[in-house]
C-alpha cells in the first residue's frame, strides 16, 4: 500500500527524469550540432583570423612606414629650419656689412665735405693774397707795356735822328774833307743804329 501510495510520486519523478533526460539529449544534440557548425565555420574563422593577422601586419608596417616618413619629415623640417636660420644669419650679416659700408661711405663723404670746406676756407683765406698778386701782376704788366711804349718811342726818336746824323758827315765831307770827323760821325751813326735796334728788341717790335 505504501508502494502504491508512493507510486504516483515515483511515476511523476520518473516522468520528470525522462523529460530532463530528453532535454539533456536534445541539449547534447544541439551542442553537437553547434560543435559541427563550429567545425564547419572553423576554416572561415581561421581564414578570417589569417586575413586579420595579415591586415594587422600590414597596419604595423604601414605605421612603421608612416613613422619613418614622419621622422624623415621631421629631419627635413629640421634641415629646412636650420637652412632658414643660416639664411637669416647670412642676411643679418649682409645687412650689418651693408650698414658698415654705408657708415664708411657716410664717413668718407663727411670727411670729403670737411676737406672741401677746409679747401674753400683756405681759398677764401688765400683770396686776398691772390687778388693782391693779380693786382701787382696787372700793375707790372701795365708798367711793362708803358716801358715798351717808351722804348719804342725812343727807338723811333733815334731812327728819326739817324738821317740827320748820317746827313751831317756827308755835308761836312762836301764842305771840308776831314776823315777824322767823318769817322766820328760814322761811329755816332753806328751807335744810334745799335741803340735803336736794341730798343726795338726790348720793346718787342723786332
Amino acid at each position: 500500500l505504501l508502494h502504491l501510495a508512493l507510486l504516483p510520486f515515483v511515476v511523476f519523478h520518473l516522468a520528470v527524469l525522462y523529460v530532463a533526460l530528453i532535454h539533456l539529449v536534445l541539449l547534447n544534440l544541439a551542442l553537437l550540432h553547434l560543435a559541427l557548425l563550429h567545425l564547419a565555420l572553423l576554416p572561415f574563422v581561421v581564414f578570417h583570423l589569417a586575413v586579420l593577422y595579415v591586415a594587422l601586419i600590414h597596419l604595423v608596417l604601414l605605421n612603421l612606414a608612416l613613422l619613418h616618413l614622419a621622422l624623415l619629415h621631421l629631419a627635413l623640417l629640421s634641415l629646412a629650419l636650420l637652412s632658414l636660420a643660416l639664411l637669416c644669419l647670412a642676411l643679418l650679416h649682409l645687412a650689418l656689412l651693408h650698414l658698415a659700408l654705408l657708415s664708411l661711405a657716410l664717413l668718407s663723404l663727411a670727411l670729403l665735405c670737411l676737406a672741401l670746406l677746409h679747401l674753400a676756407l683756405l681759398h677764401l683765406a688765400l683770396l686776398p693774397f691772390v687778388v693782391f698778386h693779380l693786382a701787382v701782376l696787372y700793375v707790372a704788366l701795365i708798367h711793362l707795356v708803358l716801358l715798351n711804349l717808351a722804348l719804342l718811342h725812343l727807338a723811333l726818336l733815334h731812327l728819326a735822328v739817324l738821317p740827320f746824323v748820317l746827313l751831317c758827315p756827308a755835308l761836312l765831307c762836301l764842305a771840308e774833307p776831314n776823315n777824322h770827323l767823318v769817322a766820328i760821325f760814322q761811329d755816332l751813326a753806328h751807335v744810334c743804329w745799335s741803340l735803336a735796334v736794341f730798343e726795338f728788341e726790348l720793346s718787342g717790335v723786332v
